[in-house]
């Protein structure tokens, strides 16, 4: 192996490394030295699909790739500019299409198969979010919807499905850890201000099977469907 990529948002980017916590990311950039993570806090998936299209040529049939799709309905905006709340409610209320925005999701998936595919590359895919909710419909759905609502990993939907992939997404653990929120701005004040759990996630031992995961699929011990509550329930 000579180098992992990361593509992603904040349940894959690095966190709160000066004060040496024991998150599953920092875990693995101690592990492997040569890690490139590119995943930042609030991506959507327009934006790590472009910086895989940036990196795509770099990586090599000897590298792992990790990547972590977000939400479908978040969005684009140009650099240097700063999603504040003000684009937020600009956006969902006049421009937002879930059809739109889930297909637009698809397409990228279908890219990022086609590029892997060709270049015979290894890559390992996680979900952030899913896409919605079965039987749990709603028009407008964002990720907001992922702490309001009180449902089952069972009833996740994914907008796709990959060779090598890992199950649930992880907003699942990192709501159970969480109060009920009410509104939507309690769970924004939440995140952005109070959220001090490395990638949004407390239980220790979710960071270490995510570790596990991925070492076990770098050194070919495992591949396909991987399910991580399955995992822990049974090395309970």
């Amino acid at each position: 192996m000579s180098k992992i990529y990361i593509f992603g948002d904040s349940f894959f980017s690095r966190w709160y490394e000066d004060k040496n916590t024991s998150g599953w990311i920092v875990q693995l950039t101690a592990k492997y030295p040569e890690v490139v993570n590119t995943a930042v806090g609030g991506a959507s998936n327009h934006e790590i699909y472009l910086k895989f299209l940036h990196h795509i040529n770099n990586i090599t049939p000897d590298d792992i790739i990790l990547f972590g799709w977000s939400d479908p309905s978040r969005f684009y905006v140009n650099p240097g500019i700063t999603k504040d709340e003000k684009i937020y409610k600009s956006y969902y209320t006049n421009f937002y299409n879930k059809t739109l925005s889930m297909l637009q999701e698809k397409t990228y998936m279908s890219e990022v198969k086609n590029s892997i595919k060709e270049k015979n590359l290894k890559a390992l895919f996680f979900w952030s979010f899913p896409a919605e909710y079965v039987e749990v419909p709603r028009e407008n759905f964002n990720w907001l919807d992922s702490m309001l609502i009180d449902i089952t990993a069972q009833q996740y939907y994914y907008s796709d499905t990959f060779e090598n992939e890992v199950k649930p997404a992880l907003i699942y653990f990192s709501k159970k850890e969480v109060a009920d929120f009410k509104t939507p701005d309690e769970v924004v004040h939440y995140f952005r201000h109070e959220d001090k759990r490395p990638n949004h996630i407390g239980d220790q031992a979710i960071h270490n099977e995510l570790v596990k995961i991925v070492v076990e699929f770098i050194e070919n011990q495992i591949s396909g469907q991987i399910d991580i509550i399955k995992r822990l329930n049974n090395g309970a």
